[in-house]
C-alpha cells in the first residue's frame, strides 16, 4: 500500500507588473531586493527592473520614491506592447509601401 499525496490547495498564478527604478550610485541595487524580484540591472545606466505582484506597484512606487537613494520610479510600458500575428503583418507591409514609395521617388533606403 503507497501514499498518495493529494494537493488540495488552489494553485493560481498571480497577475505580476514590471516597474523601472533610478538610481543615483549603482551599489544602491542591493536595497532593492525587498521590494520585489530583480529581473535586470544596468551598472552603466543605473536603473533595475523589479518585477512586483499587481495589487503592490503602487504602494511600492509611492515608498520607492521616498527613498533617498532613489532618483525616479516609472511604470514599465511592457503591457502597452502589441506582439499580435495581425499587427506585425499590417506594420511591415506599412513598411513595405512606404519603401516602394521613396523607391519610385528615386529616394535611397536607409
Amino acid at each position: 500500500m503507497g501514499l498518495v499525496y493529494q494537493d488540495n490547495s488552489k494553485h493560481h498564478i498571480e497577475a505580476r507588473k514590471s516597474i523601472i527604478v533610478w538610481l543615483y550610485n549603482a551599489r544602491d541595487q542591493y536595497k532593492l531586493r525587498h521590494f520585489g524580484d530583480i529581473v535586470y540591472f544596468s551598472r552603466k545606466n543605473k536603473y533595475v527592473i523589479i518585477y512586483l505582484n499587481a495589487e503592490q506597484v503602487d504602494q511600492t512606487i509611492n515608498s520607492l520614491k521616498k527613498e533617498k537613494f532613489v532618483k525616479k520610479v516609472e511604470r514599465s510600458q511592457q503591457d502597452n506592447l502589441n506582439f499580435s500575428a495581425e499587427y506585425e503583418e499590417k506594420f511591415m507591409e506599412d513598411l513595405r509601401l512606404q519603401a516602394e514609395e521613396m523607391l519610385d521617388k528615386g529616394e535611397t533606403l536607409n
